[in-house]
């Protein structure tokens, strides 16, 4: 399906069955993609897991109606967020110091190349295709491959259960992610809630529930609660 018209359809979709705008998916609704971090910069950046100077930005969602990342009542704005990092799990490899965790209590581990994930071994094994400006385009996966187009603001994630959009803030952070299934042709609306420049909250539909993170000393994110079930993340490889 063209970019064009899965946009046309999701938007009648939402006209014809309005859903209240809960967190985002990373696709990782159903066990798929996320985000990405970003490395630190000397006094730890706020995308990376700092906090912004001035002070909060409030934890307002996409679905109040602004940007939670756009700076507000004379907070600054947060950093510029590192699309190279973006995906392929919203949180987990964008915040703290490091290019991101070295394994996780799921079992999975993670390897890098210059600072930037390469692979894993989640769902058997994953590989991470990337174009020049570094951003993931594909994902070589037995179980869950993916591809992903950058376009106009928005970001185009598609897998075989799935194609999901994600709108992006003028400063890289995911808002919002609408998300149509393959097989029953549901339509299901989720978005971000940052705080200090983090990523604190992705709220979803009640058949999905919420997702949470937490954060160590440092800025990584420590721990992410999908529902009761809590995967933790390592960094001691760095």
């Amino acid at each position: 399906m063209e970019t064009f018209e899965l946009r046309t359809l999701i938007a009648c979709v939402a006209l014809i069955l309005p859903m209240a705008c809960g967190g985002a998916t990373d696709a990782d609704a159903t066990g798929g993609s996320g985000g990405s971090g970003g490395t630190a910069g000397a006094g730890g950046g706020a995308a990376d897991g700092g906090t912004s100077a001035g002070g909060s930005i409030g934890q307002a969602g996409a679905g109040s109606g602004g940007d939670p990342t756009a700076g507000a009542g004379g907070t600054d704005e947060c950093p510029v967020a590192p699309i190279a990092r973006l995906f392929p799990v919203i949180g987990p490899f964008w915040f703290g110091p490091d290019p991101g965790p070295c394994s996780d209590t799921d079992s999975s581990t993670y390897a890098y190349e210059n600072d930037l994930l390469a692979s894993s071994t989640q769902g058997g094994g994953e590989t991470y295709v990337r174009d020049d400006q570094d951003r993931l385009i594909e994902v070589i996966s037995s179980s869950d491959p993916a591809t992903y187009e950058y376009v106009d603001g928005e970001v185009l994630e598609t897998r075989t259960s799935h194609t999901a959009v994600y709108t992006l803030s003028e400063r890289g952070y995911p808002l919002v992610a609408s998300v149509l299934f393959t097989d029953s042709g549901e339509l299901e609306t989720y978005d971000y809630v940052y705080e200090d420049c983090r990523l604190v909250l992705r709220r979803g539909p009640a058949s999905r529930g919420d997702r949470s993170y937490t954060y160590d000393e440092p800025g990584h994110i420590a721990t992410l609660n999908d529902g009761g079930s809590v995967t933790s993340y390592d960094y001691g490889c760095w």
